[in-house]
């Protein structure tokens, strides 16, 4: 079993925010005052027995910042999620096969001026077989079962449903 927690603070003058947007179209920089950001994480993972693993991270962020004379807000800035998680269970169904469900999610993008941004879900599924004295693994997984319709960065969309086919050899 591991189990870590961190937590972080920093503080920055004359922070450098270079923004490039697509919706609205809009590319600037700007020198801003004082940013600082806090936050927290929480990591476990466990093997446990009879083939079932578990996995969970989760990232707690807050940045603000400071600067009277701006002309346009650095939202990129502050549509970062406040709440960030990550899950993961795995089941070893026979000597060299493996299932994986996770799911990824965040919650709380929004800026001082309003924007914001919608929280999203996301569950993925897998399953991984080993071959040839597992030197060589195929992996079929699909990315966001249920099709949701979410962004990571503002005014990009992600894929949808995917089904992607991975192999590797290691000698």
């Amino acid at each position: 079993m591991d189990l870590r927690v961190e937590g972080y603070y920093t503080r920055t003058s004359n922070y450098i925010s270079s923004e490039d947007h697509k919706y609205p179209a809009i590319r600037y920089s700007d020198n801003i005052d004082r940013v600082w950001t806090k936050g927290a994480e929480l990591e476990f993972n466990r093997s446990a027995t009879a083939g079932l693993g578990i996995y969970f991270n989760y990232n707690f962020y807050i940045v603000n910042w400071h600067d009277d004379s701006l002309e346009i807000e650095p939202f990129l800035m502050e549509l970062t999620p406040k709440h960030r998680f990550n899950t993961r269970l795995s089941y070893l169904l026979l000597k060299s096969t493996t299932l994986s469900l996770d799911t990824r999610g965040v919650i709380g993008r929004s800026s001082k001026s309003g924007l914001s941004m919608d929280d999203y879900f996301i569950l993925n599924a897998g399953i991984e077989q080993k071959l040839f004295r597992r030197n060589f693994i195929i992996n079929l997984r699909m990315e966001n079962i249920f099709d949701i319709d979410y962004q990571e960065i503002y005014g990009y969309p992600m894929p949808g449903r995917t089904i992607a086919l991975f192999a590797s050899y290691s000698w």
